[in-house]
């Protein structure tokens, strides 16, 4: 099967504007699909996730 790109994301902070794709600076955020975005630090670690739930956005913790 062959990869498929990702889906757009619905998360759109009220706070700043977030370019689509990964980001750079403190934390990077890549999409993994409409409802789940894994949180990275600057350096590739993998930090945790946001997930959509019942309409708000929730930070779950790796570790």
């Amino acid at each position: 099967m062959p990869p498929s790109s990702p889906l757009p994301s619905p998360f759109t902070p009220t706070f700043a504007h977030v370019p689509p794709g990964p980001l750079a600076g403190p934390l990077q955020l890549l999409p993994i699909n409409a409802t789940a975005v894994s949180v990275h630090t600057a350096d590739g670690a993998h930090v945790g996730s946001l997930k959509l739930v019942s309409g708000a956005w929730k930070f779950k913790a790796m570790g």
